[in-house]
């Protein structure tokens, strides 16, 4: 059983311990809770080697001092024993930790955690380098995601596909109202579009089925967005009527499904090989999302759906769409990467939003 000579101080009503720890026992136990598809409430994001590695040779040929403690959780029971009372605001003492209660949850510093790790193997006597620790008590990962969520996004900074799903499993454990008062709007919106988002990639019906990179993941061939554009483009769905946020995740899923394969019809080629277009890329995700509130209200007057009405629609929009720009005829060559129309090429939301506003004005003489 460790015994960890440690101060105890409250931040409102939260005990902390403060420690140090030799590098080696930290690294004989601890574990580090990732984010991944087959973890999907970790919450960490995926380590970098590079700075695993600018860590290890910042330890082995530069200063090598990490004066910033490494924060570290505890989800068992753990015992302090005061000893010494400093002023009015600290003890100092023993803190008694099972081993049931190990290994530590890494929260904070896992890049440091490595790059030691590293530089351990190369030379042994770093097995002695001293780490300061900070110690928490928080019962389980979802209060360890809430801690690394707001060390991460509100001074260091964390990939954002990341925060996305923190703000998901927030919005699942604390409810939506209660994040609209911490986090605004835009995070309940984001928290809303992640199980679309998981719905339409995971569904072999999709355009978008294998094809989405999650956080953490490598870059392979069949992928072609990350979910952080591609959640963020469905937000200004769900923004733009009530209704819409009123709607099972599976219904509104569903409806975009049928939406892409009405726009796959229009335009195979691209679908065929989307490296080479952008309609499935920033420009044609988001443009297309934006305009999407327009196509369902066209459907909703005709009481009418279907994959066949969305591409009626769709048609006529893009035959507006050819005479406005103008081109003699809107095919997949307007989404190619590196010839099509410049509108469909840029990423900046100023000229995606220029595209949108084509699209909506097209719309306005549909029936």
């Amino acid at each position: 059983m460790p015994i960890i000579n440690a101060f105890r101080i409250y931040q409102r009503g939260l005990p902390i311990y403060i420690t140090t720890m030799k590098a080696a026992d930290l690294l004989a136990s601890y574990k580090i809770d990732r984010w991944s598809e087959d973890n999907p409430k970790g919450y960490q994001r995926a380590l970098v080697p590079i700075r695993v590695r600018k860590a290890m040779n910042y330890l082995l040929k530069e200063e090598g001092v990490f004066p910033t403690s490494i924060l570290v959780n505890v989800r068992g029971k753990i015992e302090f024993r005061p000893k010494m009372k400093i002023e009015n605001f600290a003890e100092f003492g023993e803190l008694i930790i099972s081993p049931e209660s190990l290994p530590f949850s890494v929260v904070d510093g896992q890049h440091r955690l490595e790059g030691l790790k590293a530089a351990r193997e190369e030379d042994p006597k770093f097995d002695d380098y001293p780490l300061p620790i900070t110690i928490v008590n928080l019962p389980n990962v979802y209060d360890e995601m809430r801690q690394f969520y707001i060390i991460n996004t509100r001074q260091k900074g964390v990939p954002t596909d990341l925060v996305q799903r923190h703000l998901y499993e927030m919005s699942e454990k604390m409810g939506k109202p209660k994040l609209l008062m911490l986090e605004g709007e835009k995070a309940v919106l984001t928290a809303e579009a992640i199980p679309i988002v998981d719905i339409i990639r995971s569904d072999s019906r999709s355009v978008w089925y294998n094809k989405v990179q999650l956080p953490g993941e490598k870059k392979q061939p069949h992928y072609i967005i990350k979910q952080r554009p591609l959640a963020d483009s469905i937000t200004y769905i769900l923004k733009s009527r009530p209704s819409f946020r009123r709607m099972n995740p599976k219904e509104l899923a569903d409806n975009l499904i049928t939406y892409w394969n009405a726009l796959k019809e229009i335009f195979p080629e691209a679908f065929e090989n989307p490296k080479e277009y952008t309609i499935q890329r920033t420009p044609g995700a988001y443009s297309l999302h934006m305009i999407y509130p327009h196509i369902y209200e066209l459907c909703e007057q005709a009481n009418d759906f279907s994959e066949r009405k969305i591409k009626q629609i769709l048609e006529k929009m893009f035959q507006n769409v050819a005479e406005a720009i103008p081109v003699d005829q809107l095919e997949s060559s307007f989404w190619h990467r590196k010839e099509g129309h410049p509108l469909a090429i840029a990423t900046s939301m100023k000229t995606i939003k220029a595209l949108a506003e084509y699209f909506t004005q097209a719309l306005e003489t549909v029936q």
